[in-house]
């Protein structure tokens, strides 16, 4: 298990309340952050049949599944790719674009990593669900 390949906590927390959820069922081990006693988070596999017993359990989302699910419930595209310095990978920047084919949101932003860039994207995503979905749909 590499964990940059996991969504930080804190993201993979907002995801959660966004309705993203991976349940834990009969055939199901993953990866999840979990509350420690001492109050620290920790990740890790966990079999099915012991997360319903740990302490805030939270379903820790790949990036590829995050931006998956982004698309399949929401119709959102993103994508990340280097803007300056294009042939020396030494000196290039990062940036990414957002769409749901109704309105474009570029971010014209620059991250020194792909990573950063990565992390940013998801953030910004997270924002335009809230304004979208949540706003949109207040009674």
């Amino acid at each position: 298990m590499n964990k940059k390949d996991f969504l930080p906590y804190d993201l993979a927390i907002q995801f959660k309340e966004l309705g993203f959820s991976q349940e834990a069922d009969e055939c199901f081990d993953g990866i999840y952050y979990y509350t420690m006693p001492n109050g620290s988070v920790e990740i890790g596999h966990v079999q099915h049949t012991d997360v319903k017993r740990l302490t805030k359990p939270v379903y820790a989302p790949l990036y590829q599944e995050a931006f998956g699910w982004l698309r399949q419930e929401y119709g959102l595209f993103c994508w990340v790719y280097p803007t300056i310095g294009l042939g020396n990978k030494e000196t290039a920047k990062w940036t990414f674009d957002t769409t749901d084919f109704t309105a474009t949101s570029f971010r014209f932003y620059t991250f020194d990593t792909y990573e950063e860039a990565e992390v940013a994207c998801l953030v910004a995503c997270i924002k335009i669900l809230i304004e979208k979905v949540i706003l949109n749909n207040k009674p």
